[in-house]
């Protein structure tokens, strides 16, 4: 039933969406603010790629704790040490340009913690008939999170509130992520699982086409909007407002037509839908992205902020339940759950956005043509991600 009714999915949700605010303010903002210390695309690019690869470590490292069953160890000491960690950086965030490496690292580590234990536990709450429904509702109440979170963060520097600045985002983090580790300690159900098998899972996931082409799919799609674009649109809008509440409005306003969209395409459209839905949302995307391309002016970049909150959940919804779906497809699959976690995190998270962001190191500034070359190369990844998910045969409502 494509329903999510039971007190562990809400409590998920409301736990997830108060981490996503807390990350929300704090990934817009330190963003400029780096951007403001620097003036470097070469330092977004160095602190992002750190970033990853502190994710990377402990996504892999700790995936044997989720496979003994306790999925929920990784998640609160992400969400405990993250808190300490924006303390630390609220204290010494003077020193934070000079080592943006360790502060990367660090920060990856805790944040990898976070979504090898959250993306388990979602899919072992969940089931094949309502997670439409869950990444719908998860959709909507994130851009509902996008909503408030930009202009509460924008409010908070741009206002100076306490005399703290960009301080504020790390208070807000932290304020989030306790709030977070008290409301989703959730039980799921008891569980065994074989020893790690990557080699046997690789295997399998090889010689099934569809999931190989999901995952490539994926790959080129995080190229195209989760990486350096994503990092790159609030610099953008920063620097020709020069104003963080500015930024957080629109930020905000961005969010206000895709809170119903989305929940209207988890929660009301059907699965045999989905082709057509992201074939259309993945071309509308596109365009909109090229508009950047094109022209990098100030009407481009909110028009692409539009469209990124509008379109790219037709998108993403879509690839999100045929990536947890064809899991059930796999022999004794319950078998390969954390490895299959695991490997396609390697793939169409960290190996992508690793290459989306180096991409970085050859723009020399923001007025460059280097730049709309870069741009060009990430949006073409929307187009191949949409080809890709439209070659999957099989059918959500067969699975």
């Amino acid at each position: 039933m494509n329903r999510i009714n039971t007190q562990e999915i809400k409590r998920l949700i409301i736990s997830h969406n108060l981490t996503m605010f807390g990350r929300t303010v704090f990934n817009i903002f330190f963003a400029v603010f780096v951007w403001t210390q620097t003036n470097s695309l070469q330092a977004i690019a160095t602190y992002s790629i750190a970033l990853i690869i502190g994710h990377g470590i402990s996504f892999t490292s700790l995936a044997g704790i989720v496979n003994r069953g306790r999925p929920h160890i990784p998640r609160l000491l992400s969400l405990v040490g993250s808190s300490i960690l924006y303390i630390v950086l609220f204290v010494f965030k003077e020193y934070i340009p000079s080592h943006l490496i360790i502060t990367g690292l660090a920060l990856g580590f805790f944040n990898g913690m976070y979504w090898l234990s959250y993306l388990f536990i979602q899919f072992a709450t969940t089931n094949k008939q309502n997670r439409g429904n869950y990444n719908g509702m998860i959709e909507a109440t994130r851009n509902f999170v996008n909503l408030i979170a930009p202009i509460v963060g924008g409010a908070a520097i741009g206002l100076n509130i306490f005399n703290l600045g960009y301080g504020n985002i790390f208070i807000i983090g932290t304020i989030s992520y306790v709030l977070s580790a008290i409301i989703g300690n959730v039980k799921i159900e008891k569980y065994t699982n074989t020893p790690l098998h990557y080699k046997k899972t690789i295997k399998a996931l090889w010689s099934h086409k569809d999931i190989t082409k999901l995952l490539a799919s994926r790959f080129f799609g995080n190229l195209a909007f989760k990486g350096a674009f994503e990092r790159l649109l609030p610099i953008f809008i920063f620097d020709v407002l020069n104003s963080e509440l500015e930024l957080g409005t629109w930020f905000s306003v961005f969010s206000i037509l895709a809170i119903v969209s989305v929940w209207l395409i988890g929660k009301k459209i059907d699965y045999k839908h989905y082709r057509s839905l992201l074939t259309f949302g993945g071309s509308i995307f596109f365009l909109a992205s090229m508009s950047v391309v094109g022209a990098p002016l100030f009407a481009t970049y909110i028009l692409y902020g539009f469209a990124r909150q509008f379109f790219l959940p037709m998108m993403e919804i879509p690839a999100k339940t045929y990536r947890d779906n064809l899991l059930h497809t796999l022999p004794n699959y319950k078998n390969h759950r954390v490895e299959y976690i695991v490997i396609r995190e390697w793939v169409y998270v960290i190996m992508s956005r690793i290459a989306s962001y180096s991409l970085l190191f050859f723009v020399p500034s923001l007025s460059s043509t280097h730049l709309q070359t870069v741009l060009g190369i990430m949006a073409c990844g929307i187009l191949i991600q949409t080809l890709f998910m439209r070659s999957i045969k099989m059918k959500l409502t067969h699975i």
